[in-house]
């Protein structure tokens, strides 16, 4: 049906990419197996942003409630499927939308506790305290603008913790 001739208007309209669940268009997005082609790659990881973009425009049509819409993209990213959920890109993701959060609602509710947004994920949590270890290293530095996140402990401990979670799932399914 789609081959490398087919437009984005062709997976919108006929294909119907929109149509496709969050696992589907994941799996398509990262082009797991090498099975999609270019093309296809481009419109699902057009169609798994877009979601997100949706969401957060539906929850903040006015554009005046910043907080309500990052709440909704961690509603959005909270939603998808265990193999997105296990990628670093989620992770890095959903700490932003929490951080994010975080910090709009405190502004936006002073004296009131904000829903929420916390995640069991371990890896989410590390990149979270990153955010918070950033902001102290860009008040004590002498370029502020040369801090860098990866340069923070949590966020190191992160990715190691990540990967080695990678490297113990790819084990299991070695025995299988």
């Amino acid at each position: 049906m789609a081959d490398a001739a087919t437009t984005d208007q062709d997976w919108h309209g006929t294909i119907r990419i929109q149509n496709l669940d969050r696992r589907a268009l994941y799996a398509i997005a990262t082009n797991h197996g090498s099975l999609f082609s270019a093309t296809e790659v481009k419109a699902a990881k057009s169609e798994v942003a877009s979601i997100e973009a949706r969401a957060s425009k539906a929850a903040n049509p006015r554009g005046t409630d910043a907080a309500a819409a990052a709440k909704a993209a961690i509603t959005v990213l909270d939603g998808a499927g265990p193999e997105e959920k296990a990628s670093l890109d989620w992770a890095q993701r959903r700490a932003a939308a929490q951080v994010q959060y975080q910090g709009l609602a405190k502004e936006r509710h002073q004296g009131r506790a904000a829903l929420s947004v916390e995640t069991d994920n371990p890896v989410v949590n590390h990149f979270v305290k990153a955010w918070s270890e950033l902001e102290k290293s860009k008040a004590y530095a002498q370029d502020p603008a040369s801090a860098r996140i990866e340069d923070t402990p949590s966020w190191s401990k992160g990715v190691s913790l990540w990967k080695s979670l990678q490297e113990s799932q790819t084990k299991t399914l070695g025995r299988l």
